[in-house]
């Protein structure tokens, strides 16, 4: 989550004032980020090594994840702030508090036993098959990866053709494996069996309340990269209409439209859309004031 890592990153800064400068040179005097309190100026020393480094020290523990110090710290600058009535200093707090716990997955893994496990669902168009596995391991979810398949086999056979390309060895066998209903479901487990017979590995069909929230996750996770592949690949078909009506030499892998407004022929202004490969471009959009409209 880039925005939870944005805020994280912002809250450490204003918890642990940090330099702000990617080489550390010696200063005479320190920069403004130590006036406004964001720095301790080692450049300047103003702060001593050691001092320093138990900052340092304190931002591993708390993306380590050894213990709930960190949220409780961070809980406890909240509350102060907001009982001074430094409600900004609170907001941002709260802010961290939050983004910690995206950091964390604690707000997906909090529910999990001890067991380590993984969980599996996938998401189909035609013949474009997405697979995404959440991995947990010691009660925090470690990985969610995807994996892009094209295949033509029945639907019926995707988790067992998958699995048997995603587990090539053992050690990567967890004790439980939680997918999705299938008609496949006997085949898998006598592949488990026959495969790697020395393996102690559950195949579990998701029915608690919790497995099923994190098997939808799986699903959600892979019909998104499903849309992204849709999106990447274009729309040909349309295209190629287009080009047969438009009596066209080649496919309009670029379209772009203009449309010019104006109030009583005053203040003109221009947009501009555009679209690659049938999906819409909304990086290319433009926004236009027009000086003049003479010519057109």
């Amino acid at each position: 989550d880039v925005n939870a890592l944005d805020t994280f990153i912002e809250t450490m800064y204003k918890l642990y004032p940090l330099r702000h400068c990617r080489t550390l040179r010696k200063r005479e005097s320190p920069c403004l980020y130590y006036h406004m309190g964001q720095c301790k100026a080692p450049c300047a020393g103003k702060i001593t090594k050691e001092e320093y480094q138990k900052n340092i020290k304190e931002i591993i523990e708390i993306l380590s994840s050894k213990n709930q110090e960190s949220l409780e710290k961070l809980t406890a600058e909240m509350k102060k702030a907001a009982a001074e009535l430094n409600f900004e200093k609170a907001g941002r707090l709260r802010d961290g508090i939050k983004a910690l716990m995206v950091m964390q997955n604690q707000n997906i893994v909090e529910a999990f036993d001890i067991d380590d496990k993984d969980y599996i669902n996938y998401a189909a168009e035609g013949e474009l098959v997405s697979f995404t596995v959440l991995k947990i391991r010691h009660e925090k979810l470690i990985g969610r990866e995807n994996y892009r398949v094209e295949t033509l086999s029945d639907e019926d056979d995707y988790l067992a053709e998958f699995m048997a390309c995603y587990y090539e060895e053992k050690d990567q066998i967890p004790p439980a494996i939680i997918i999705p209903s299938t008609e496949s479901y006997d085949i898998i487990v006598k592949w488990l069996k026959d495969t790697y017979k020395d393996v102690n590995c559950s195949l579990i069909i998701a029915q608690n309340q919790k497995d099923l929230a994190a098997i939808q996750m799986c699903r959600q996770n892979a019909r998104e990269d499903i849309i992204r592949r849709l999106r990447d690949r274009g729309d040909t078909p349309a295209m190629k209409e287009l080009k047969d009506l438009l009596d066209l030499d080649t496919l309009p892998v670029r379209i772009e439209g203009f449309d010019i407004a104006h109030i009583g022929g005053k203040f003109p202004v221009a947009s501009l859309v555009s679209f690659y490969n049938g999906n819409t471009d909304k990086k290319n959009y433009r926004y236009f004031r027009l000086k003049t409209t003479d010519g057109i």
